[in-house]
């Protein structure tokens, strides 16, 4: 038996996009049931599995927040066109440009980062927190995310 590394295997762009597609599921459940619903446990556990091929080959996930799109490895991985209906849209015009998931989130922290999505989504146009501010009061460990700066230099053009 060796000592070396295991071989990394390739994750494909189609299997990211299916993870996109249940984790948009799960946001549509959060939003409909309460957590004690069957309906809102299923989304959870479809989501939990559906991370367990990304899982077998990386350790984490990045994912690039492009207004109605989100981006992988250069490559599209869910586009809406709605803005209403896109969950890029909602991370979008809220400043954040960058998300990263690391292996074990899906226990625990996903779950609280959804929760916390839908929650600025259908926050007031008024209201005094928005998705920034809910995502600081979690400390997640396992999600990293980037917001652009509206208020520092380049009037909140989006860096390169």
């Amino acid at each position: 038996m060796t000592t070396g590394q295991a071989p990394q295997k390739l994750l494909a762009a189609s299997q990211v996009s299916e993870l996109i597609q249940v984790i948009t599921k799960a946001l549509r459940a959060f939003q409909m049931y309460m957590p004690n619903n069957p309906i809102y446990q299923r989304a959870i556990q479809n989501m939990r599995a559906a991370f367990q091929p990304i899982w077998a080959a990386t350790d984490e996930l990045l994912i690039h927040v492009v207004e109605t799109e989100l981006v992988w490895e250069d490559q599209v991985v869910y586009r809406a066109t709605n803005k209403n209906d896109s969950v890029a849209w909602s991370l979008f015009k809220d400043g954040m440009r960058e998300l990263s998931i690391h292996k074990g989130a899906e226990a625990e922290e996903l779950p609280r980062l959804l929760a916390t999505i839908n929650q600025a989504r259908f926050l007031a146009t008024d209201a005094g927190d928005d998705l920034l501010t809910l995502l600081w009061a979690h400390e997640f460990q396992l999600i990293q995310y980037q917001f652009v700066d509206f208020f520092g230099e380049g009037g909140g053009a989006v860096p390169e």
